[in-house]
């Protein structure tokens, strides 16, 4: 699994780029590293591209946990938006299950996306 983060402090959006497999104990990892960055701000929207990830391997406790973990660091305040951009059926109904729970453990706004410009004007608004 490769994953890139850029931050446009401009338009307050960290943008999360996954490629490959996904690991969720990797990715935990990964988000371990930038809610203890320095230059994380916990309040930040934050743009998924999940097109080129693969999500045949997760099983659904391993997106609880996922969400658990981010529901902890993440938008604290409960105004913070998520896009999550997936291009296949499968991808989708994982990200909406992810969505659904976040849903119960915070205010923050979580939509999913196949549209990348659809995102972009959602995250934006």
């Amino acid at each position: 699994m490769k994953i890139s983060t850029k931050i446009n402090s401009k338009k307050n959006i960290r943008m999360h780029l996954i490629e490959g497999y996904i690991d969720t104990m990797e990715l935990i990892e990964y988000l371990k590293n930038v809610y203890n960055s320095t230059d994380f701000i916990p309040d930040m929207n934050v743009f998924w591209d999940l097109r080129k990830a693969d999500f045949s391997k997760i099983s659904s406790s391993e997106v609880r946990n996922v969400m658990e973990f981010v529901s902890k660091g993440w938008g604290k305040s409960g105004k913070s938006k998520a896009a999550l951009i997936v291009s296949k059926d499968l991808d989708y109904g994982l990200s909406r299950m992810y969505q659904i729970m976040m849903d119960s453990a915070s205010k923050n706004e979580i939509s999913i996306f196949k549209d990348v410009e659809e995102a972009e004007k959602w995250i934006e608004s």
